[in-house]
């Protein structure tokens, strides 16, 4: 994937005099929903996700094209409102995916009808009975007033179709205020409720489709799994009740018996898994090496069930790489299987180099969660769901391996520009919090003594050459402490097996869980639109992979690390000019903490008629040294410009 463009993007409600805000909640239909899986809303048609929807609440009126909801015909209010999106790729918890959450206060005047008039939307839905199935939009406009009083609306308005996970209310003389939390209808797929697999499983093939079943995206391979050709088909033994091609008919038939055998569903829940074709070719094992045993799915009943179970609960993940088995255990996390498999794989692999490449980043992967709603279930009083997990590439810049790619981050992939105090430009940053949290050591994993390489690839192993010789870290460089036995996510590291399987497991445990050794920025800004997350929640893989900025200025978290530049000044010398009393700033020189800094985390906040968001962001380890200097400017490389608004009369 090419170096992704960007537009340094001035905030867009800078260019009016004052601005405000109108939060709606809508229904939504389960047609209507399922065109974000599908792939039916992008950039410009965002509205699409509200038709035949309900209006249900608006704080500040609505329009008369709104389909204004029968059963909701009071006046409610909407406030408190908060979102915190996880978008960096990295960082506790991370995981490779983005999560967004969402929490609210609904007022209600005087009295206590918000669940019946919820329930009475609810029997004329096409989802459910109940209204905890409902599937909801949050709505957000935006309207900038000009010098001369003029209201106009901003082309910013933002779409977040969720589901409620929990309303808890209290009642004063003054009515209820009901306090809500959603999660995106789409994160569902990354809960317990679909992201465990419920028994413990092996599987074997030698490449990633293979092994998940999973179809190619953006090639002619067909639709349903992919069928294997590395090995025949083994015999059902004795302790297993199926013997599953890969994870998808694995899952798909562990639901189809809980609706035939167990009588526990009406509708089976569905699996699938697609990729993009340079990591689902990818292979995991060499085929030559592999062996046609038996792998039979553990049995659940009896003591031995019992002992598998107590077994699996810590969701283990083996590979057996004399013969390409992977085994499973009850418990484990979907996305952690898809990590780890990726993570062994010749795509990966194939970057470990001797020395670092510099040009080019750590190409790793991205999980995408996708769902369709299938129909409402009457015995699990839910709707029966198809889950999608969509693996994309994703490019870590600025990443300081030194077997791996090491590009910097570049000024064409920066979305916007923060110029803090002594700059005279601060228009943005209303707090800043910067914390030093370097390591002085960094503890990696070395290869055994006695270990013989058995693919003989002799790569230089990541623990003795560092060759980093252009580091810009401020101030040091943590030491390189060698050891062994240091396990990776999911009780998986590998720290017996070949080289480069070593550097890639610690580099992508770094990549993904690291949560030390960063100089980290806290910021609390005036609020903007455009880091309200839209790609992961509502246009799901429907994006534009090679800009960071679309064209409505919404920022794309999918495909590559995101940044801004952060800039301030330190004086030196002189304070206070004796004779004006002014703040002297002719000998302030800029901070050497300057520089590009990777977003971790947005929370925007809207409460009592006022939007700010807080940015929790680190500072990126390998960027030119020119980054920190006075003259550097984001325009190198880049575009900055000055949002120009799109208005309309309203």
């Amino acid at each position: 994937m090419a170096t992704p463009t960007a537009t340094v993007r001035d905030n867009i409600l800078h260019d009016f005099v004052n601005y405000d805000y109108n939060l709606q909640l809508w229904s939504v239909t389960k047609k209507s929903f399922n065109k974000i899986a599908q792939g039916s809303i992008g950039v410009g048609g965002e509205d699409n996700i509200l038709t035949s929807g309900e209006l249900l609440i608006s704080n500040g009126g609505f329009s008369t094209s709104d389909n204004r909801s029968p059963s909701f015909g009071v006046d409610f209010g909407i406030d408190n409102l908060e979102i915190e999106s996880l978008v960096g790729n990295k960082g506790p918890g991370a995981r490779g995916t983005d999560a967004l959450s969402l929490k609210f206060d609904i007022i209600e005047p005087y009295t206590v009808t918000l669940l019946n008039r919820l329930s009475d939307v609810a029997q004329r839905s096409d989802i459910g009975q109940d209204f905890k199935t409902l599937i909801y939009c949050l709505k957000i406009q935006f309207f900038g007033y000009d010098s001369m009083g003029k209201i106009a609306k901003i082309d910013a308005t933002k779409y977040i179709p969720f589901t409620l996970l929990n309303i808890q209310f209290t009642i004063t003389n003054k009515g209820a205020v009901y306090q809500c939390q959603g999660i995106p209808a789409q994160n569902l797929v990354m809960s317990f409720l679909d992201n465990t697999i419920p028994a413990h499983v092996e599987l074997l093939a030698n490449d990633v489709k293979g092994i998940f079943g999973g179809t190619i995206t953006g090639a002619s391979t067909g639709s349903g799994a992919n069928p294997r050709s590395d090995t025949t088909t083994p015999a059902t033994t004795s302790n297993s009740t199926t013997t599953p091609k890969d994870l998808a008919a694995f899952l798909n038939t562990n639901e189809q018996f809980k609706k035939d055998k167990g009588k526990l569903q009406d509708i089976p829940n569905q699996y699938a898994f697609e990729f993009v074709p340079e990591l689902g070719n990818a292979k995991t094992f060499d085929p030559a090496k592999a062996n046609a045993n038996s792998r039979p799915m553990a049995s659940p009943k009896g003591s031995t069930g019992a002992q598998n179970a107590q077994a699996g609960r810590s969701g283990q993940i083996e590979q057996d790489t004399q013969n390409g088995t992977w085994k499973i255990q009850a418990g484990t996390r979907v996305t952690d299987f898809i990590n780890k498999v990726m993570e062994q794989t010749d795509y990966m692999k194939n970057q470990v180099k001797a020395a670092a490449d510099k040009s080019q980043p750590i190409k790793a992967w991205k999980i995408i969660p996708k769902m369709e709603i299938l129909g409402y279930d009457t015995k699990t009083n839910f709707y029966a769901r198809k889950t999608t997990y969509s693996v994309v590439t994703y490019d870590h810049y600025g990443e300081d391996h030194p077997n791996l790619g090491q590009a910097p981050v570049s000024a064409s992939s920066v979305v916007k520009k923060y110029e803090y105090i002594y700059t005279g430009n601060n228009r943005d940053v209303i707090k800043a919090n910067l914390e030093f949290k370097m390591a002085f050591f960094e503890t990696r994993n070395g290869t055994a003594p006695a270990y013989t390489d058995p693919d003989q690839t002799n790569v230089a192993p990541a623990t003795i050459s560092d060759g980093n010789v252009t580091d810009n870290r401020i101030q040091s460089k943590p030491g390189i402490l060698v050891t062994n036995g240091l396990a990776n996510m999911q009780n998986s590291g590998d720290t017996t097996g070949d080289e480069k399987s070593i550097v890639i497991a610690g580099a992508v445990s770094k990549l993904l869980d690291n949560a030390g050794d960063m100089i980290t920025l806290d910021l609390e800004i005036v609020g903007d639109p455009d880091w309200i997350q839209q790609d992961n929640v509502l246009y799901s893989t429907n994006v534009d992979s090679s800009s960071k900025t679309l064209s409505n200025g919404t920022i794309n978290f999918q495909n590559s690390t995101t940044c801004f530049y952060f800039t301030f000044k330190t004086p030196v010398d002189k304070d206070y000019d004796k004779i004006t009393g002014m703040f002297n700033l002719s000998d302030a020189t800029t901070s050497n903490f300057s520089g590009y800094y990777q977003v971790i985390n947005v929370t925007s906040s809207f409460r009592k008629g006022r939007f700010t968001q807080k940015l929790n962001n680190f500072r990126v380890r390998i960027q030119d040294a020119k980054d920190t200097t006075e003259k550097q400017t984001v325009q190198d490389g880049g575009t900055t410009t000055k949002a120009k608004p799109s208005v309309s009369t309203p």
